[in-house]
């Protein structure tokens, strides 16, 4: 499982949270990582960028359909916090950002490394799963 659905299943990083977004590329990966780790499901979803929120609400309404009578919304697919962190991350540095697009890059105290991808919307940055 890569660095970025870890962050969603299992709240894998730290950071500083945020509920609406974020003013850089670096800070909405460093706001979702505490949000994933903190639980805060409501927070992680606010921080995902709309394609990554069309994916979870397709899935919600499949996942809704195959449970028969109960209703299930994209936030119910987002298991932050639900397990220790596969590893700690300690430094957040945009490799490259263009326009209304930005790759981020995650690394650990033990040299791990994740890229993420970041869209702008609204003047606000949120991250784009893969």
């Amino acid at each position: 499982m890569n660095f970025v659905r870890a962050m969603l299943v299992a709240g894998v990083v730290a950071g500083a949270a945020a509920c609406s977004g974020a003013r850089s590329p670096e800070g909405a990966v460093r706001a979702l990582a505490e949000a994933a780790e903190a639980g805060d499901r409501d927070a992680v979803y606010a921080l995902l960028g709309p394609a990554t929120r069309a994916r979870l609400a397709a899935d919600a309404e499949r996942a809704a359909q195959a449970a028969g009578r109960r209703e299930l919304g994209p936030t119910d697919l987002v298991a932050a916090g639900w397990s220790p962190p596969k590893w700690h991350a300690v430094d957040f540095d945009v490799l490259t950002r263009s326009g209304d697009r930005a790759t981020v890059e995650v690394r650990g105290a033990a040299h791990e490394r994740e890229t993420v991808s970041c869209v702008a919307v609204g003047g606000q940055w949120r991250v784009e799963l893969q």
